[in-house]
């Protein structure tokens, strides 16, 4: 096969990923004219390595390069990593099968992937909710996992005009009671929103630090208060928030922590949209509280 159709991914190492799907972004923005690529993935990359923002965002390359008239294949070379994609979390059927959402085939720790339309995020956000407190936590107040992934969808439509490019995927581990959850989107992106919206702003470190104040907002929707990006990151243990050529990095002390340690990064490559990946211990969250009975 011509190696300029290849994209092969060698390493699970979070940079050098990314670098990977924004480069061969950037090598097949024109149009495909049904001329197949063909994705693989090396030997060295174990199916456990694979975590929410590997998939989302190779999820959001696979519609890319379908948006422009490319055929993805999966190349078979990791058996093993090829099964999980392919059958597992059957990536097929999201592109041959029209699909917003399937269930994996066995992993009930997934909440597979979901293509965000407009009209279905607060039900997915619910169905997240729904899932973890009836397999789970039962008595846990789970209400911040479903503002969180609110807030992120909506963020998606305030800020990206991704069409239907832009995808969601969840994992919780029963070992840790850690929920590892990412969103991606390839539109126009958080940082290149609040440049266009603030002229004076240049620099993408100081557009994401901008976009995660509280109370602000570019004003591009309705329903928009200026608080989604600030809810989302005190919501969560630790987060990441990558778009253009900027990164930023959330973490708590603990969970009454609201500020945070906020740090951001400049990249070597420009990423094209907006990538949240998060994590949130559910052990320590508050426990609902049930009223006592009483008796007139």
């Amino acid at each position: 096969m011509p190696q300029e159709n290849n994209i092969f991914f060698t390493t699970p190492d979070k940079p050098k990923w990314l670098k990977l799907i924004v480069d061969s972004y950037q090598r097949y923005n024109s149009q495909g004219n049904g001329i197949q690529v063909f994705i693989s993935f090396g030997t060295d990359i174990a199916v456990k390595d694979l975590m929410p923002m590997h998939l989302v965002t190779i999820a959001c390359l696979i519609q890319f390069l379908s948006d422009h008239n490319w055929q993805a294949n999966l190349s078979p070379n990791n058996p093993s990593v090829d099964d999980y994609i392919y059958n597992e979390l059957r990536f097929r059927d999201y592109w041959l099968g029209q699909k917003n959402h399937v269930d994996t085939a066995d992993s009930s720790h997934i909440f597979n992937l979901w293509r965000i339309v407009d009209g279905e995020k607060e039900l997915f956000a619910a169905r997240v909710e729904e899932y973890l407190r009836n397999n789970y936590f039962k008595n846990k107040d789970l209400s911040a996992i479903s503002l969180s992934l609110k807030e992120a969808f909506y963020n998606v439509f305030d800020h990206a005009s991704a069409g239907n490019n832009a995808f969601s995927l969840i994992f919780y581990d029963k070992d840790t009671h850690v929920l590892y959850a990412a969103i991606s989107d390839f539109g126009i992106g958080i940082v290149r929103s609040v440049k266009k919206y603030i002229p004076s702003i240049i620099d993408d470190k100081q557009a994401l630090l901008k976009a995660i104040e509280n109370n602000f907002t570019v004003k591009s929707a309705k329903w928009n208060k200026g608080k989604g990006l600030d809810n989302i990151l005190s919501s969560t243990d630790s987060s990441r928030l990558c778009s253009g050529r900027a990164l930023l990095l959330y973490k708590k002390k603990d969970k009454y922590d609201m500020q945070g340690n906020k740090r951001v990064y400049d990249i070597d490559f420009d990423f094209p949209g907006t990538l949240l990946y998060f994590e949130v211990d559910i052990s320590q969250m508050d426990d609902v509280e049930i009223l006592d009975s009483f008796e007139f």
